[in-house]
């Protein structure tokens, strides 16, 4: 008997490997930051931008909604894909929410 056992595919999973998210991939890399569209990578290097950190800052710096990008992650590479990563989104763009981002994350823990 042949037990099927899959792991649940993420929608992020599903998403990593479309035009632009390797476009971001190279583009970003120009600007001496790596965008890194492999899953589960965990670095405290700076130049590094996991998607998901790329998705909540772009979504809570250039769409002003830090409610959604906190609270609804996953729709972020979901329903919300085509808000988040627009065909004019660039990677100064993606780099600058990044820091923005991550700067108010820091901060934001200096006062809880």
């Amino acid at each position: 008997m042949a037990i099927n056992s899959h792991n649940p595919v993420d929608l992020s999973d599903l998403r990593l490997n479309d035009i632009m998210q390797r476009t971001s991939e190279t583009d970003i890399k120009l600007l001496s930051y790596k965008y890194r569209r492999k899953k589960d990578i965990t670095s405290i290097n700076e130049s590094i931008i996991p998607p998901s950190v790329a998705a909540q800052a772009i979504f809570s710096t250039w769409k002003e909604k830090l409610n959604v990008a906190k609270f609804k992650r996953k729709d972020l590479f979901g329903t919300l894909y085509n808000a988040v990563f627009k065909p004019e989104l660039n990677a100064a763009q993606v780099v600058i929410a990044v820091l923005i981002y991550r700067f108010l994350i820091i901060n934001a823990e200096m006062f809880l």
